[in-house]
């Protein structure tokens, strides 16, 4: 196993043989090609965050304009401008925003990006945020704690990845 530098950032490797084209002088080629040890999907931050953010705004906007016309009995645990607005400004943009700095900052630090249990952990932490205020029954004070939560584990990342990295220019 070799490693090689792509995009900035330290993949293992394995060699692989690929033919040439007939009439070639070479009959035999070796190619590095990427090993990716886990799923593709929690590989970088923009596959969850960005997916999930298209998935719940395709849910989210139909619901809320059901709820607020009242041509649905949906109830949530906030009223439905509230639990819309909330679910914009503590739901959807934080998703987007957290793909796309989890992408960005490999490019800022020169480090490998945030990917399996962390990224799976961060994902689930978010998801865990929107189903909490989808039920009634959860306490009030426990769903805006997981969305605490969860900004709180993002900032730690990136603060993390920032002094790991060494750039002091990145900080906020």
């Amino acid at each position: 196993m070799l490693f090689m530098r792509v995009d900035r950032v330290l993949i293992k490797t394995q060699n692989a043989v690929f033919k040439a084209p007939r009439g070639s002088s070479t009959q035999t080629t070796t190619m590095n090609r990427p090993i990716y040890p886990r799923a593709a999907f929690f590989s970088y931050g923009f596959r969850p965050f960005f997916l999930g953010a298209a998935l719940f705004a395709g849910l989210a906007v139909p619901t809320w304009i059901l709820m607020f016309t009242g041509l649905s009995t949906v109830e949530f645990l906030l009223p439905p401008r509230l639990w819309h607005t909330h679910e914009m400004v503590f739901g959807f943009l934080p998703c987007v925003i957290t793909g796309f700095l989890l992408t960005a900052i490999p490019n800022w630090t020169d480090r490998p990006p945030i990917s399996g249990l962390p990224l799976m952990g961060l994902f689930t932490l978010w998801i865990a945020g929107r189903i909490s205020l989808a039920c009634t029954w959860f306490p009030h004070g426990l769903a805006w704690g997981i969305d605490v939560i969860f900004f709180v584990a993002v900032a730690a990342i990136l603060w993390r990845e920032i002094i790991a990295g060494r750039v002091w220019d990145r900080t906020p």
